[in-house]
């Protein structure tokens, strides 16, 4: 306020009125509060660019890790028909304990869904499939004492021997 009266003072002798300099003083300041926001804009656009660049560099990464895990390792298991809910969620449990074991990527496990294709092997209630970079890491999982054990406590509730399927990604 006073620097709108000083102004309006000093300008007495243009006949210029109060108003005129408060209306200039508030485009100046509307100007100012644009110019600002068009600032903040640019810096979000520049975040969003860095974002968008760590993104991409995430995704690439994760085509890499693809890339380096060529080894793929399919247990398909015969669940015994008998087996109680209890049981089958719990041997699914020791699957994914399987994950802990040093160079196991990409594990994931399933039963059977019956999509009526003639085909496919029902016999086998519950799959798993793993990732290795290498068959030097296959062989140390075969011998490590969490699948050791996963083999140990899966035998009572298995109605067979596993089948496997071992592929190298092309």
């Amino acid at each position: 306020m006073f620097l709108s009266y000083t102004v309006a003072k000093q300008c007495a002798g243009f006949n210029i009125s109060k108003s005129i300099v408060m209306k200039n003083i508030l485009v100046l300041l509307i100007f100012l509060l644009l110019s600002l926001n068009a600032c903040k804009q640019a810096d979000l656009q520049q975040q969003l660019e860095a974002c968008h660049a760590e993104l991409l560099e995430k995704s690439q990464e994760q085509e890499i890790l693809q890339i380096e895990t060529p080894l793929v390792h399919t247990v398909y298991l015969k669940i015994r028909e008998d087996i109680s809910p209890e049981n089958l969620a719990g041997l699914i449990e020791g699957v994914k304990t399987l994950n802990q074991i040093q160079g196991v990527k990409h594990l994931k496990t399933g039963t059977f869904e019956n999509l009526g294709d003639e085909r496919a092997l029902a016999e086998y209630g519950l799959v798993l499939q793993m990732e290795f970079q290498s068959e030097a890491d296959y062989r140390s999982y075969q011998q490590d004492s969490i699948h050791l054990a996963f083999k140990k406590n899966a035998g009572p509730l298995l109605a067979g021997p596993p089948a496997t399927y071992d592929f190298i990604k092309k």
